[in-house]
């Protein structure tokens, strides 16, 4: 995804992410969308994506998430290391 897919429109909804770690990359429907620090906030069409949030030797973070045009979405991906419960 180019940064102009992650950009404003009045017809996309809002993700507004939170991870720790901050540098963790973070992928849409299984592509590279960039690191956690850089989309604390971004826009998606509407639609069902699969966010994961992944740092080595941490345990991933899946979600699917539903994107409503105009809507704001607020998600914190925690990752907790590995060998953790």
């Amino acid at each position: 995804y180019g940064p102009e897919y992650f950009s404003y429109r009045n017809d996309k909804g809002e993700i507004r992410l939170a991870a720790d770690p901050k540098d963790a990359a973070v992928y849409v429907d299984g592509a590279y969308a960039g690191n956690a620090n850089r989309l604390k906030s971004f826009w998606l069409d509407p639609g069902a994506y699969d966010l994961m949030v992944s740092a080595k030797n941490r345990q991933s973070f899946q979600q699917r998430i539903y994107v409503l045009s105009g809507k704001s979405l607020k998600l914190s991906a925690m990752l907790v290391p590995e060998g953790r419960p």
